[in-house]
């Protein structure tokens, strides 16, 4: 159960588990700010399995050490990444 339907990154993880994990369908409920998963069954993927992912913020990095942050009409603004 994620509440917050409405924040991106809780939009980025139901996205990922409804393309990613095939052992969960989603369940309807009456608020529009949950989204409820109901898992099926095991999921048979060996234990190291693993398939990348990107975001929109991941596409705009530059290097190892800077990510643009925001993005606007002329500006754009660099900051450091400490991952």
């Amino acid at each position: 159960l994620f509440h917050d339907s409405w924040m991106r990154s809780t939009q980025h993880v139901a996205s990922w588990i409804k393309n990613n994990k095939k052992n969960y369908t989603v369940i309807k409920t009456p608020h529009k700010n949950l989204i409820l998963f109901k898992k099926n069954g095991t999921d048979n993927r060996a234990w190291n399995h693993f398939t990348g992912f990107s975001t929109l913020k991941s596409i705009f990095r530059i290097g190892n050490y800077f990510t643009i942050t925001r993005v606007s009409k002329f500006k754009y603004k660099v900051s450091k990444n400490y991952v």
